[in-house]
């Protein structure tokens, strides 16, 4: 959240994205959570689970860094911090 705040004045999009948990149906919990952590970007649903196959998240969280041309340009796989991110992100240009 600290970098979404730093770096999109600076042309980067943040966007979250939440899997369909079997504990949370209406999405409930989890709409709570990021309001009650004021997460600055959006957050989109994966209801059925077709963008988390497709960039072939393995972990949570699964972090992806694409590039303006739609090029994934690196990952992060768990939480590894926001010095793993800032450097994922100087490697891809940013």
């Amino acid at each position: 959240m600290k970098l979404a705040k730093e770096l999109e004045p600076k042309g980067a999009v943040f966007l979250g994205i939440t899997a369909k948990q079997e504990s949370d149906p209406n999405w409930e919990q989890t709409r709570s959570a990021l309001k009650e952590h004021n997460v600055p970007y959006p957050t989109l649903v994966d209801a059925d689970g077709k963008v988390s196959k497709a960039y072939g998240v393995r972990g949570i969280p699964h972090t992806v860094i694409i590039d303006r041309d739609g090029i994934v340009r690196g990952e992060i796989i768990g939480a590894r911090g926001e010095v793993a991110l800032r450097a994922k992100l100087k490697k891809a240009g940013l």
